[in-house]
């Protein structure tokens, strides 16, 4: 039985996110032996460590982004209180 492209597609985005080759293999119904060639021949494992290298990386960035806006708020309020607060001592 030959396995299209479109599906050994499928399959290599599925293993690049973490899935299994065996339950790739049961859910597409394509030889696990193929599956494994083809992933040996065409470094699937590297795609998948590069795939998670970069979901790593955004997530760091957002979490990163997100820090540094609560930061600044934090800052700014801190700053508008001590305006506030440099105000009214001004005027006693």
């Amino acid at each position: 039985m030959g396995v299209n492209e479109k599906r050994i597609a499928i399959a290599k985005v599925l293993f690049v996110q973490g899935e299994t080759l065996k339950k790739i293999s049961e859910e597409m119904d394509i030889s696990i032996n193929i599956l494994k060639k083809l992933s040996s021949k065409e470094n699937w494992r590297r795609e998948r460590e590069n795939f998670k290298q970069e979901i790593f990386v955004k997530l760091r960035n957002a979490y990163l982004e997100e820090h540094l806006k609560e930061k600044e708020k934090a800052l700014n309020f801190l700053y508008r209180e001590r305006e506030k607060i440099i105000y009214s001592m001004s005027y006693k």
